[in-house]
């Protein structure tokens, strides 16, 4: 009686999360449609930007002058960006310090910044909870935020319980059979 008791609990306890797996990536699916549906009036209205941090900031665009970056910013409200040098290397794994600047974007048309690097041609840039990377050869890698994590941290504490459970019960299945053991 115990044995299907735990049998039908470790059933059930699967299929809920295997449930709440598909839900949280359907949930994901779900958001990404609802981010990328643009009528084409709205798009015909929009102008081209390099990246959007968020709809109040906006790369305008941006180029490497030898070590300098140079890059236009655009806001609709005031707001701060955080610019670091991302190409700097250390040898032996040393700590080094960052160049860092935190520039003010106005909301009064267009922003220009100048940013220069002492090593290889790559900035981050932090703008509106955004972190970009932006290296010489203008491709925007987008680093993820903080907010994926809850959802991966929940799966794995309930992959972890799972594991746990199901070798608790293997071994207690061992013992109740009076498997012996070698040593």
């Amino acid at each position: 009686m115990i044995r299907l008791a735990i049998k039908w609990g470790i059933r059930i306890l699967l299929v809920l999360v295997i449930i709440g797996a598909i839900v949280h990536v359907g949930s994901l699916d779900v958001a990404a449609q609802e981010d990328t549906d643009v009528t084409t009036e709205e798009a015909e209205d929009v102008e081209e930007y390099q990246h959007h941090f968020s709809d109040s900031l906006r790369l305008v665009e941006s180029e490497w002058d030898g070590k300098t970056w140079v890059a236009t910013l655009e806001a609709d409200r005031y707001t701060d960006v955080t610019i670091t040098d991302a190409g700097r290397t250390s040898d032996n794994n040393e700590a080094i310090a960052l160049n860092r600047e935190t520039v003010d974007i106005s909301n009064e048309g267009r922003t220009t910044v100048e940013f220069t690097v002492e090593d290889n041609r790559q900035v981050t840039v932090d703008g509106d909870g955004t972190l970009v990377l932006l290296g010489h050869d203008d491709d925007i890698t987008v680093l993820p935020a903080g907010n994926w994590t809850a959802p991966s941290i929940i799966l794995g504490v309930i992959g972890v319980f799972v594991f746990i459970v199901a070798n608790v019960l293997w071994l207690h299945r061992l013992r109740s059979n009076n498997v012996e053991r070698v040593a």
